[in-house]
C-alpha cells in the first residue's frame, strides 16, 4: 500500500475494536457538540472480518462506492474498487457528482423519478 494518508496509518495500527471505538466516541462528542438529534455509530459485529482498523475504513470505503455507483447508474457495481480508502472516496465523489449531473438534467423532477422507476424495473435500457 502506497500514498496512505495519515489517519489511513494511524488505523493500520489500531484493532479493529479500538477504532471502532475511538470513531464512535468522536461521533458522540461532535454530536453532542453540535446539538444533534438522531445518529448512528458503528456497530462492532458488522466488522467481525476486521482486524485492523484500516480494515474497517476500508470496508466502509467500498461500501461507500457501493452506494454511490447506485446512486449515479442506478444499479450497483459488478465490481469491487481497489485502492486505498481515500481513493475510493476520491472515486465516491466523482460518482456523486454523475449523480448529480444526472438529476440536473431534468427540468421536471417527476421525470428523473420516473425514468428511474423504469430503469429499476427493467423496462428501459441505458447508453453510457
Amino acid at each position: 500500500m502506497t500514498n496512505l494518508t495519515t489517519d489511513e496509518k494511524v488505523a493500520q495500527n489500531m484493532t479493529a475494536a479500538a477504532y471502532i471505538a475511538e470513531t464512535n466516541a468522536v461521533t458522540r462528542a461532535m454530536a453532542k457538540a453540535e446539538g444533534w438529534t438522531m445518529w448512528t455509530t458503528m456497530a462492532s459485529e458488522s466488522y467481525a472480518d476486521c482486524t485492523t482498523g484500516y480494515d474497517v475504513m476500508a470496508q466502509n470505503a467500498v461500501a461507500e462506492y457501493r452506494d454511490a455507483y447506485k446512486e449515479a447508474y442506478n444499479f450497483r457495481p459488478s465490481h469491487t474498487p481497489e485502492g486505498t480508502p481515500s481513493e475510493i472516496a476520491a472515486m465516491c465523489r466523482e460518482l456523486y457528482e454523475v449523480a448529480a449531473c444526472s438529476q440536473e438534467s431534468y427540468e421536471d423532477p417527476d421525470a428523473w423519478l420516473n425514468d428511474n422507476a423504469e430503469a429499476e424495473a427493467g423496462n428501459r435500457s441505458w447508453t453510457f
